[in-house]
């Protein structure tokens, strides 16, 4: 463990060394106290990873290329991404 991996440790041993075993509410107290400080080097370092980073635009299927899906492919190799995607249409009409 370097020197860098040792200080970002040492937080959690004091948590640890105060509490009898290490569990959810130990992790939680520590990422609660870690929180409470400002990241100041993490944003500029993620802005920096994201530069030039383009997201990839999702495609819509028609209701076209849906009906055609549904009717012409066979059922045989696609029967169940058949019937998620008709209990997913029709979910999605409810919620609308």
């Amino acid at each position: 463990m370097n020197q860098a991996e040792s200080n970002l440790m040492q937080p959690l041993r004091v948590v640890a060394n105060k509490a009898r075993k290490v569990s959810e509410n130990v992790l939680l107290a520590y990422f609660a106290e870690k929180s409470k400080k400002k990241f100041t080097k993490l944003v500029p370092y993620l802005k920096k990873l994201s530069v030039g980073n383009h997201p990839k635009k999702s495609k819509v299927l028609t209701r076209e290329k849906v009906n055609h899906f549904i009717k012409e492919e066979d059922n045989e190799t696609y029967l169940m991404v058949k019937v998620v995607l008709i209990l997913d249409i029709s979910g999605a009409a409810v919620r609308n």
